[in-house]
C-alpha cells in the first residue's frame, strides 16, 4: 500500500491543484506528464535505537525484500532512519551487515538528530565507520547532512547529501516546535549559518574591507552589493506573556529572502569546491578557518572545524596508521 500510494501520488495531487508549488509549477509550463513518476519508491520502516534493534532489523529486511518482488522494474531506495546512540554500539554492525546486502538500489540514511557541528567526535567517527560500511555493496545518500557529509562524497563514500533550504541539515524523528525565528547568515569559511551578531562581530574585529569580504568570506550575487546589514533587518512584533507586553524582533521577509539566496550559493560552492579541490586543500581550509576563527568566536564555537579535519585524515591513513 505505501509502494502503490507512491506509485498513484498524481491522483491526489491533481485533486489538490490549490497546493502552492504545484500551481507555480503548472503556471510556468515545468511539469511534464511524467513528473509524477518516482525515480524510486521507499519501502515502510521502522524507527531502531541501540535497544529496539532486534525487534525490527528483519522487519524492515522484509518490507525491502516485498517491495523488490512485487515491483522488480522499480529503483527501490530502502530508507534506514536509526538513533545516534546506535552508532557507538556493537548494533551498528550488525545494521550495516543487514543493510549493506538487502534486496535495495540504494540506502537512504537518517540518523536521529545528528548535528555535525555539534555531535562528538565518537558519533562521528561511528557515522563515518556506517557508511563506509554499508557503501562497500550500495549507494549511500544522506538525507540530513552539512559540509562533513558534502566532504565524504569526496571519499566516494556518500553518493548524495540532502538538506532544506537553509534548514534541514539534521532533523529529528520526533517533530519540535519551530522557536523563536532569528536572523542567521551562512558564514562559509565555518560551513554553518551563524547568528547575525557573531557575523557582525567577525567582520568588525577584522576590519575586513569589502574586497577582505569578497576573498575571505563570500562573493556571491547576493554579498556583492558589500551591504552586510541587509541580513539582519528586522521588525517588532509584540506579545503578551505572564500578563506583560515584550517585544521581539524578528527578521524581516528581505532578510530571509537575502539570507536564503546566499545559503544556496554557498551550499552550491561548497559543492563544487569540494569536487573541484584536492583532498589536502579542503583540509587546509579547515585548518585555517579553525585557526583564525577561534581568536574571535573561541575555541568552543569552531572546534568541529579540527574534528572533521582528524576524522577525514583518518580516512585515509593506512592500517596500523597513527
Amino acid at each position: 500500500n505505501v509502494v502503490y500510494f507512491q506509485l498513484n501520488i498524481k491522483k491526489h495531487i491533481e485533486s489538490k491543484p490549490e497546493w502552492k508549488y504545484l500551481k507555480f509549477a503548472l503556471d510556468n509550463g515545468q511539469l511534464s506528464d511524467d513528473v509524477f513518476s518516482p525515480i524510486a519508491v521507499v519501502p515502510p520502516y521502522f524507527y531502531m535505537t541501540a535497544n529496539t534493534v532486534d525487534e525490527w532489523l528483519d522487519t524492515n529486511e522484509s518490507f525491502i525484500k516485498i517491495a523488490k518482488e512485487e515491483f522488480p522494474e522499480k529503483q527501490i531506495y530502502a530508507q534506514l532512519v536509526i538513533s545516534k546512540d546506535i552508532l557507538v554500539s556493537s548494533q551498528r554492525e550488525k545494521i550495516a551487515a543487514k543493510y549493506k546486502n538487502v534486496s535495495a538500489d540504494c540506502i537512504l540514511l537518517w540518523i536521529d538528530g545528528l548535528e555535525e557541528a555539534a555531535a562528538g567526535s565518537e558519533f562521528l567517527d561511528g557515522y563515518i565507520k556506517l557508511i563506509n560500511e554499508l557503501a562497500e555493496n550500495k549507494k549511500v545518500i544522506n538525507l540530513y547532512g552539512g559540509y562533513l557529509s558534502v566532504l565524504l562524497t569526496k571519499e566516494g563514500k556518500l553518493s548524495g547529501v540532502c538538506h532544506g533550504l537553509e534548514y534541514g541539515e539534521s532533523r529529528g524523528v520526533v517533530p519540535v516546535g519551530g522557536g523563536i525565528p532569528m536572523s542567521k547568515y551562512y558564514f562559509y569559511p565555518l560551513h554553518q549559518r551563524i547568528r547575525f551578531t557573531d557575523f557582525l562581530k567577525i567582520i568588525t574585529q577584522q576590519q575586513m574591507s569589502q574586497s577582505d569580504f569578497k576573498s575571505k568570506v563570500c562573493d556571491c550575487d547576493v554579498c556583492a552589493d558589500g551591504n552586510i546589514s541587509k541580513y539582519g533587518t528586522t521588525h517588532p512584533v509584540k506579545y503578551k506573556r505572564g500578563g506583560q507586553v515584550i517585544t521581539l524582533n524578528y527578521p524581516t521577509p528581505e532578510a530571509k529572502d537575502y539570507s536564503l539566496k546566499h545559503y544556496l550559493n554557498s551550499k552550491k560552492r561548497e559543492f563544487s569546491e569540494v569536487n573541484s579541490k584536492d583532498r589536502a586543500t579542503l583540509l587546509s581550509d579547515l585548518e585555517n578557518a579553525f585557526n583564525e576563527y577561534k581568536k574571535v568566536l573561541g575555541l568552543d564555537e569552531v572546534i568541529y572545524l579540527s574534528v572533521w579535519k582528524k576524522l577525514i585524515e583518518g580516512e585515509n591513513e593506512p592500517e596500523g596508521g597513527v
